[in-house]
């Protein structure tokens, strides 16, 4: 017979958790749904973070995407003198601004939030996936903030959206939020071994500013570049913004199939590589 001690024994052992970094995938997912409670307190302190203290505050985040809406409303739309296809310019650069900073500042902390979290990675288990992703929740909260600032001025324009084609929003966001994840994936991971990823990202993410359909339509491009936007894994996020917002014609069937197979890929293999080093951060962060 068992006797007390033994009863002990089962019972301490039936409670032991063992952490090991091999385990398997589906053991790593189910942690991902059972730590999500971990994601809102990332995300919460994260946003309380960036906005305590701030003299400016929320305000910071509207006055940024009109600030530079007015840029480059000014030197698109006045000097160089492109066409808008019908709505104010002013709208036409948010509405691509909405997207592309829902990328920039959401791959900038992904790429950052393992480093910053160097205390929590090395000292306590938890799908290290959740700091990056926290990051993009950040990141979409923020967008949304651009979001209310855009349909309050295309009712001040006029220019008020069909209810029908709001709808769009929907997926546009979706898209663009998996290409960030996907990204801010590849490099959360690699910062943790090369540190220059913090000095060479903020000037790509400049120069895919103005390669990226934002101060522009993609109707303006010559026909024979229209290749060039295809490329660009955003492409299909901001026309379908501009079509939600602003009635604009939305992305060819080539173009959204294009961009969804874009984030996919790199959402899929941002996620492969991140699992391929992640038992490696601790040592290496």
């Amino acid at each position: 017979m068992r006797g007390p001690d033994d009863a002990t024994e089962i019972v301490m052992n039936a409670a032991e958790t063992v952490i090991d970094a091999r385990r398997p995938s589906a053991r790593y997912w189910r942690d991902l749904w059972a730590y999500r409670e971990l994601l809102r307190i990332l995300a919460w302190r994260d946003l309380a973070v960036r906005y305590r203290q701030a003299a400016f505050g929320l305000l910071w985040a509207v006055g940024r995407p009109l600030l530079t809406a007015l840029v480059f409303t000014v030197v698109f739309g006045v000097i160089a003198g492109l066409p808008s296809g019908g709505p104010p310019y002013a709208l036409v650069v948010l509405s691509g601004l909405l997207v592309w900073q829902l990328f920039a500042g959401g791959v900038q902390d992904a790429a950052q939030s393992l480093v910053s979290n160097a205390a929590l990675v090395t000292k306590v288990y938890f799908p290290r996936m959740l700091a990056p992703a926290a990051a993009v929740v950040v990141a979409l909260v923020d967008a949304a903030s651009s979001l209310i600032l855009l349909l309050v001025l295309a009712t001040a324009y006029g220019w008020w959206p069909q209810p029908a084609c709001l709808l769009l929003l929907l997926p546009a966001l979706t898209l663009a939020s998996i290409l960030t994840l996907g990204a801010g994936l590849w490099l959360a991971a690699l910062n943790v071994r090369y540190r220059d990823v913090r000095l060479v990202l903020p000037f790509a993410l400049q120069i895919g500013l103005y390669l990226s359909p934002v101060a522009f339509t993609s109707a303006v491009v010559p026909e024979r570049l229209q290749w060039l936007l295809l490329l660009n894994p955003l492409g299909g996020a901001i026309d379908l913004t501009r079509a939600a917002v602003l009635g604009l014609p939305a992305p060819s069937p080539l173009g959204l199939v294009l961009s969804t197979v874009w984030a996919l890929a790199v959402f899929v293999s941002g996620a492969l590589y991140f699992r391929a080093t992640e038992r490696s951060f601790a040592d290496t962060i």
